[in-house]
C-alpha cells in the first residue's frame, strides 16, 4: 500500500502544484512512487519507499519543496537518529536511518532531474556512523551440526526444523524466506519454486 502515491503520474503532481503554486514534499512523493511504479517496482518495494521517506520526512511532508535547504535537511537527519522507534522505544540503528537518509537523497535527485529544485540538498548531509558488514554465518561444523538436528527433528513432523533445513540447504536470506508464499510450493511439497 502506497500511502503516498495520490498521483496517476509526475506529470500529475507538477499540474497539481502549479495549481497550487508550489509543490510540497508530500506532492513530490507521490510523483516519485508514481515514477518508481511506471518503471515496474514491486508494490513492495514501493511500500518501503513510501516508508523510508516518510520516517525522513516526519517532519516537514507539508513543506513546500523548495523550502528544503542543506541546513533543514541535516536537522531532518539529526531529529530521524534521535527519534525513538515506535516498536522498540531506540533510536534507529546506523544501517536504518543510512538507508532513509539514501532513498531521500535519491527522492531529492529526482526532484532536481524534474527540475523542481535546483540542487540536492541532500548532497552536503553526510551519513553517521558505520554501517554493520557482514552477519556472522554457520563454520561448516555447525552447519552440519545444524544440519543433523534439523533432518531429524523434520522427519518426526516438526514443520519448522524442515523451513530451517530449507532455509539452509538453499542459502536463503532472512528476507527471502520470509517472502516465500503458499504458490511457491508445487507437486504437494516436493519442488520449491524460487523466482
Amino acid at each position: 500500500m502506497v500511502l503516498y502515491g495520490q498521483f496517476e503520474s509526475a506529470e500529475g503532481a507538477a499540474r497539481t502544484a502549479a495549481q497550487h503554486g508550489g509543490m510540497t514534499v508530500r506532492e513530490a512523493a507521490g510523483a516519485y512512487l508514481a515514477r518508481l511504479r511506471d518503471a515496474g517496482a514491486k508494490p513492495r518495494t514501493l511500500y518501503a519507499r513510501d516508508r523510508d521517506l516518510r520516517q525522513f520526512f516526519a517532519g516537514a511532508v507539508d513543506d513546500a519543496l523548495n523550502k528544503l535547504t542543506p541546513a533543514r535537511c541535516a536537522a531532518l537527519y539529526d531529529e530521524l537518529r534521535a527519534r525513538p522507534r515506535a516498536k522498540t522505544g531506540r533510536a534507529a540503528s546506523v544501517d536504518t536511518h543510512q538507508t532513509y537518509l539514501k532513498t531521500s537523497h535519491r527522492f531529492l535527485g529526482f526532484c532536481v532531474e524534474e527540475a523542481w529544485l535546483q540542487a540536492n540538498p541532500l548532497t552536503a548531509v553526510k551519513a553517521v556512523g558505520r554501517k554493520r558488514k557482514g552477519k556472522a554465518q554457520l563454520r561448516i561444523d555447525e552447519a552440519r551440526t545444524f544440519y543433523r538436528a534439523c533432518l531429524e527433528r523434520a522427519r518426526q513432523g516438526d514443520a519448522g526444523a524442515a523451513a530451517a533445513l530449507v532455509g539452509l540447504l538453499m542459502a536463503f536470506r532472512p528476507g527471502e524466506i520470509d517472502s516465500r508464499t503458499v504458490r511457491d510450493l508445487d507437486d504437494g511439497g516436493a519442488i520449491l519454486w524460487v523466482d
